[in-house]
């Protein structure tokens, strides 16, 4: 580390509620998509089966 560059990793003022906002926004899309794919999969599935 050098004195050119104090700021390197986390800022000192992190705003907590800010990241875990963001981080639910995200958690909340892969988890859409992730569902979405998974009843595709499952329909897949069932017509495979009756056919």
């Amino acid at each position: 580390m050098t004195a050119d560059h104090p700021d390197h990793g986390a800022p000192d003022e992190v705003d907590a509620q800010e990241i875990r906002e963001a981080f639910g926004v995200r958690v909340a899309l892969i988890r859409a998509e992730l569902t979405s794919t998974w009843n595709k999969l499952r329909q897949n599935e069932r017509d495979v089966r009756d056919h």
